[in-house]
């Protein structure tokens, strides 16, 4: 049930884990052809994990990866108001943890902007525990300070563990920010009954 087309509550957690929301509109007279374009109005996470110094034959498969900070508190996004009619986000709301197992994490998340410096991530290998905070540009190749994590874009986020007498480290092998790819267009005519 919507309550208002204006202003509905969009969650890709819990409930609709791991789904995206899409918009298309368009406008005919009765009996003209409706062209949908539709666009993703959430973003894409994608987190890969490799193994760095000290590393070398840690297993991966069972690492987990968590968006929470030092901590223990949420550092997503989990509501966003959507306007059913535009397709326009409002502003989000409230904290969500999103968590993968593996050495890949792929989630549909909240577009919204992240803290420079602040707690981000931590991923768990056995008993061993890192922590990682947002970089202070999540892309150089874009220019700027690169923070958002924007609608209808696709972040990929390459992190090399290390495991030194001195402590656990994160560094970010690079990252890129691309928007997701068409995968078409299919043309056709609904029967109207």
């Amino acid at each position: 049930t919507i309550a208002g087309p204006t202003a509905c509550g969009f969650t890709p957690w819990g409930t609709f884990e791991d789904d995206d929301l899409l918009f298309a509109t368009d406008t005919k007279s009765q009996g003209g052809t409706v062209n949908l374009t539709f666009r993703h109005l959430m973003h894409r996470l994608t987190i890969n994990l490799q193994n760095g110094t000290g590393m070398e034959s840690a297993d991966l498969s069972g690492a987990t990866i968590w968006t929470v900070d030092p901590s223990n508190v949420p550092t997503m996004k989990g509501v966003i108001p959507v306007n059913l009619l535009t397709g326009e986000l409002g502003v989000p709301i409230d904290g969500a943890t999103h968590s993968s197992i593996g050495a890949t994490f792929d989630k549909i998340v909240i577009p919204h902007t992240l803290t420079p410096g602040a707690g981000w991530l931590r991923i768990n290998v056995g008993a061993d525990k890192w922590y990682y905070s947002v970089p202070a540009d999540l892309d150089t190749t874009l220019g700027g300070n690169q923070t958002t994590l924007e609608s209808g874009k696709h972040l990929t986020l390459n992190l090399t563990l290390t495991k030194t007498s001195t402590g656990n480290r994160v560094d970010m092998a690079n990252a890129t920010i691309t928007a997701w790819d068409s995968q078409g267009e299919i043309t056709g005519e609904p029967t109207l009954q």
